[in-house]
């Protein structure tokens, strides 16, 4: 969702889910995220909640593996 806020030139993720949370704009997400289930934007506070849990060699895999993707 970071990475989204940032692509799309959102200053602030709940800037983002605010204007993009219609039907066109949740099946764009629905298709990049594979998640078929998905019938709204995540909540803002979900990316906190998610990186509070990883630990530090996993962030640090996951930033990695987003900039060889990238490239």
């Amino acid at each position: 969702m970071a990475i989204l806020k940032n692509v799309c030139g959102q200053h602030f993720i709940r800037e983002m889910e605010e204007n993009f949370n219609m039907d066109t704009c949740i099946d764009t997400l629905r298709i990049m995220s594979g998640q078929k289930g998905l019938d709204e934007m995540p909540h803002y506070d979900m990316l906190n909640y998610y990186l509070e849990r990883l630990s530090s060699d996993c962030l640090a895999d996951l930033r990695k593996k987003m900039i060889i993707n990238l490239i």
